[in-house]
């Protein structure tokens, strides 16, 4: 951008000097006249000699290979080109047959090189009909009958697919990709729609280390494959409920929900995820695993129930015993079920602010499956809490027995360091505005 920004101020200081007065215009203008002029020369002529070499070719039927390929669309932008190529090498002939660049010359070096840029930008980017952003995607539809109410993963594209091109449509235009993108919900195109993505597709703050780390591996699982109950373990972890594949999905709680036939070589497949787990929920066991790496290996362990434990990066201010119960209750008995029955309900939920109602028999963990992140705040009933990085990547937050109001706010301390910043910059352009006596 600044070689780009320096160009153009060169280039504008240049344009200036060509209307400068006296002997040294004259002096230069011969200069760069005679230095340009061979240059339009050759231009101009290898533009006529490619214009009649296919004209020629066209006329005796020869194949156009012999002509570079040329068709009546390169014969029209090279009798373009020709026609600017002359228009220049006219005023490089005034420049040095005169040696001065009047209005006029100036006027012609605007206009000229204004030209080539609107012919070559009009349709550079032409715009699409409105049609192509209110058609629903077609995938939408299956998605809505799987139900749920959780995150969306998508597996990568394997080798060797292909969509069908619709009729209308030009075969391998971009539009047509766009197109089905937006049909089967790729990249960002799931926006208008409300759709909210998980990990390396992330909409739902879950598109940050290490969260994105995770997406990565899950995305390159072609290359480097995932066992599916690792894969399984960790979409349920980020309450991801349905899954789009490609040809369907061979891992432990799933089930297909939909399929998308007859518009690519391999169906795209609605998988649906009975196993995951609710964006926000209560646990009330918890073991505290300091390293990141060694917590991710302990959630990809069998014996580990992330239903009803949480990994914690640190201890809490009043521990819970590890691997505790209730008091009074037996493993499987009534205990238990109290503990089952405690509900995390989200009542508020905003890019920068979310509240969650919680209601449990004992204490325990809110656990929120949203990146753990510099910058949230957590409040219980208003008085302030630590938020401690859970399951590697999430927030869990200690809550005492009964009901009560956690609330999650984004307020870094980036944004206020910034704001101070700019009202300190703001009185100094003040101050140095204000008008003083000589």
């Amino acid at each position: 951008l600044i070689v780009v920004w320096a160009t153009s101020l060169l280039a504008a200081r240049g344009y200036d000097a060509l209307g400068a007065r006296g002997d040294a215009r004259r002096r230069w203008g011969r200069m760069l006249g005679w230095l340009l002029l061979p240059a339009f020369v050759l231009l101009l002529a290898d533009n006529w000699l490619g214009i009649c070499g296919s004209l020629i070719t066209g006329a005796l039927g020869l194949p156009a290979s012999l002509a570079g390929g040329a068709t009546l669309e390169t014969i029209n932008g090279a009798v373009r080109h020709a026609s600017i190529d002359a228009a220049f090498l006219g005023l490089m002939v005034w420049v040095v047959m005169f040696g001065t660049f009047g209005r006029l010359s100036r006027l012609v070096v605007f206009f000229v090189t204004l030209g080539p840029l609107l012919f070559a930008g009009v349709r550079l980017n032409p715009v699409a009909p409105a049609s192509f952003y209110s058609e629903p995607p077609a995938l939408g539809r299956l998605i809505d009958q799987a139900g749920g109410t959780g995150r969306l993963w998508a597996t990568p594209r394997p080798k060797g697919f292909a969509y069908r091109t619709p009729a209308g449509h030009e075969a391998d235009s971009l539009e047509g990709g766009f197109r089905w993108d937006r049909m089967t919900l790729r990249n960002a195109t799931y926006f208008p729609s409300g759709y909210r993505f998980a990990f390396d597709r992330g909409n739902e703050r879950l598109d940050v280390i290490p969260g994105a780390t995770i997406g990565k591996a899950l995305s390159e699982s072609e290359k480097n494959p995932i066992r599916p109950e690792a894969m399984s373990r960790l979409l349920c972890l980020a309450g991801v409920d349905r899954i789009i594949t490609y040809g369907g999905l061979d891992a432990p709680g799933l089930s297909e929900a939909g399929r998308l036939e007859g518009q690519s070589n391999i169906s795209v497949v609605v998988m649906k995820n009975g196993a995951a787990l609710p964006r926000a929920r209560i646990a009330h066991q918890h073991e505290v695993i300091f390293s990141m790496g060694a917590a991710l290996r302990r959630l990809d362990d069998p014996s580990f129930d992330p239903a009803r434990s949480v990994i914690l990066e640190e201890a809490p201010v009043a521990p819970v015993q590890p691997g505790a119960h209730p008091p009074g209750a037996v493993p499987g008995g009534a205990g238990d079920q109290a503990a089952g029955s405690s509900t995390a309900r989200i009542v508020t939920d905003h890019p920068s602010r979310v509240v969650v109602s919680t209601n449990t028999g004992t204490a325990g963990f809110l656990v929120l499956s949203d990146t753990f992140y510099p910058g949230w705040k957590a409040k219980v009933d208003g008085s302030d809490t630590l938020i401690i990085r859970a399951d590697a990547m999430f927030r869990a937050v200690p809550v005492p027995a009964g009901g009560h109001e956690v609330e999650f706010v984004y307020k870094p301390s980036s944004v206020r360091s910034g704001l101070m910043v700019t009202a300190a910059a703001l009185l100094l352009c003040a101050l140095l505005a204000v008008p003083r006596r000589r």
